[in-house]
């Protein structure tokens, strides 16, 4: 704790070392135009004056950063220099995930500059690929600052799918993106997303990229099977009984083995699933319901009798349901284990 806490006052001085240097250079100039840029050291200067702490002065920016919105918003609301700031930060700190959120967001919201928040949030995310606040942000911004434009809305289910596809990301994400591909047929638009990500140089795109155009064969796959049901219920007047039946009456080929490890089956309520699909929604809704369980512990310094309790504790409208037809989730009072 001394260390770090001598670290921030070393790179506090070099900071203001930095801003100093920065007025004495600027000076001429500013007295002559009036403007405030003096107060404002460049990312160049300020890399030569931290000595190696360049993310402990990102933070110290970050908050003069603040600052200058709150000035501003109850001033005269131009924002001049809040660009130059964030990517002076972003600059020092290329992995400052928060100063490219917020500061897309300041962008789009208090200065009217779509162009600009877009920018620094895409930028955002190619250093911070697995963040999916960033491009949650900014299908925000074509959602609503652009939502009157041509192929915003494409834009949009772009970007939610990314985030969608992120691990931690909320459910209403995922509801959202589903939601607009439902309405938009977007499938070839996210295809093709997913197709250039996995050409991208990052790894961790690459291998999602990789992963996630795995699942939609699969899911294209189990809207192709749901219709061959149909059509054999319209042939023979009844339900098949199992996947066999349907590839015995020449309706399917046989089925080929799921690339991921999973399988298909023909539940009771005669639609086919793939458990590929089911355990990925499984995994992220359990995630949901732990997160509200341990929210629940903290509040209340023990368990809830039952997940109906946490409902109506009011945190969420509705728990999540078992993604598997006919199962219900088991819930351990005593332990706040949820399976």
């Amino acid at each position: 704790m001394r260390a770090r806490l001598i670290a921030i006052a070393c790179a506090a001085a070099l900071f203001a070392g930095a801003i100093f240097s920065q007025r004495q250079a600027n000076s001429a100039r500013a007295f002559e135009s009036g403007d405030e840029l003096l107060y404002l050291p460049n990312a160049r200067l300020l890399k030569h004056f931290t000595g190696g702490m360049n993310h402990i002065v990102a933070d110290l920016l970050w908050l003069q950063c603040i600052q200058y919105i709150g000035k501003e918003s109850k001033g005269d609301r131009k924002f001049t220099w809040l660009q130059q700031m964030l990517e002076t930060i972003v600059q020092l700190d290329p992995w400052f995930d928060d100063a490219y959120r917020y500061g897309g967001m300041f962008l789009a919201a208090l200065r009217a500059d779509d162009d600009a928040g877009i920018d620094l949030l895409e930028r955002g995310f190619i250093a911070n690929p697995d963040n999916f606040q960033l491009p949650y942000e900014l299908a925000m911004i074509f959602l609503l600052n652009r939502k009157d434009e041509p192929g915003a809305k494409e834009r949009a289910t772009y970007y939610l799918s990314l985030a969608a596809a992120i691990e931690g990301s909320p459910e209403f994400i995922r509801n959202l993106a589903t939601q607009l591909h439902g309405q938009y047929d977007l499938a070839d638009v996210e295809r093709e997303m997913w197709a250039r990500l996995a050409g991208s140089e990052d790894t961790l795109l690459r291998e999602l990229a990789a992963r996630k155009l795995v699942e939609m064969d699969i899911i294209t796959a189990t809207e192709q099977l749901n219709q061959a049901v149909l059509a054999f219920r319209q042939r023979t007047g009844e339900f098949p009984e199992s996947l066999d039946e349907m590839v015995q009456a020449g309706i399917i080929q046989p089925l080929g083995p799921d690339p991921l490890g999973g399988r298909f089956f023909l539940a009771a309520d005669g639609v086919i699933y793939n458990t590929t699909t089911l355990e990925e929604l499984k995994a992220n809704r359990l995630k949901i319901l732990r997160n509200l369980l341990d929210g629940y512990e903290k509040d209340n310094g023990h368990w809830p009798v039952s997940l109906d309790e946490v409902l109506r504790a009011g945190t969420i409208p509705a728990l999540p349901e078992h993604p598997y037809p006919g199962q219900d989730w088991t819930y351990n009072p005593a332990t706040g284990i949820v399976e």
